[in-house]
């Protein structure tokens, strides 16, 4: 990005959108969280593409990209493919499997839509520094008026500590979509969003 602003910055050219891939071997959240501005490129949007068949490693890639998009509003996500690849050498699942039912990263990053870019709360995000915790992959993001926490639990069998899920904090079950407020311990590795 740093060569094609000098080209055309040289050029005198004005981009008005240039779209960006993140490799499958490559996390989204470190990517997108350097939120660069450039004086020759007004938005930049981002690609994001499944690249196996484990619906948990989809669905953590999509629910980190998404997090993470949500600090950059002028920026759009692009997930690819939309339906189960079956037909190919490198079979991979999409959004939906053949049948066109959704798969568990589907429903996290509708969950995911609804609770980060509601009208009704600001969308002011920007990436914060917050507790950690070595059970979770742990994610902050803050707005002017509450704190959004993506967790991603490493083991099952763990209960969420005081640390990240204090006092009047809500959590919400990406994948089933349900608000839970007192949180038992997880039985699978699907990321959940606390609301404080």
């Amino acid at each position: 990005l740093d060569l094609l602003n000098n080209v055309l910055q040289d050029q005198n050219i004005h981009l008005h959108r240039v779209l960006c891939r993140i490799p499958p071997n490559k996390s989204p959240w470190p990517t997108l969280q350097e939120n660069q501005t450039y004086s020759h490129i007004a938005h930049i949007d981002w690609s994001v593409e499944l690249s196996t068949q484990d619906d948990v490693e989809n669905t953590i890639r999509l629910s980190q990209a998404c997090f993470a998009i949500a600090q950059a509003p002028l920026s759009k996500l692009f997930i690819a493919p939309y339906n189960d690849l079956d037909r190919t050498m490198d079979a991979i699942y999409g959004l939906l499997d053949p049948l066109c039912n959704p798969r568990p990263a589907f429903h996290a990053l509708r969950c995911l839509n609804t609770l980060l870019f509601s009208p009704v709360h600001p969308q002011d995000y920007h990436i914060v520094d917050g507790p950690q915790d070595p059970n979770f992959q742990v994610y902050h993001i803050r707005s002017a008026t509450r704190k959004l926490t993506l967790i991603i639990p490493k083991t099952t069998s763990v209960a969420l500590p005081n640390t990240l899920f204090p006092p009047n904090a809500h959590l919400y079950d990406l994948v089933t979509g349900e608000q839970k407020i007192h949180p038992s311990p997880f039985t699978h590795h699907y990321p959940s969003l606390i609301v404080t």
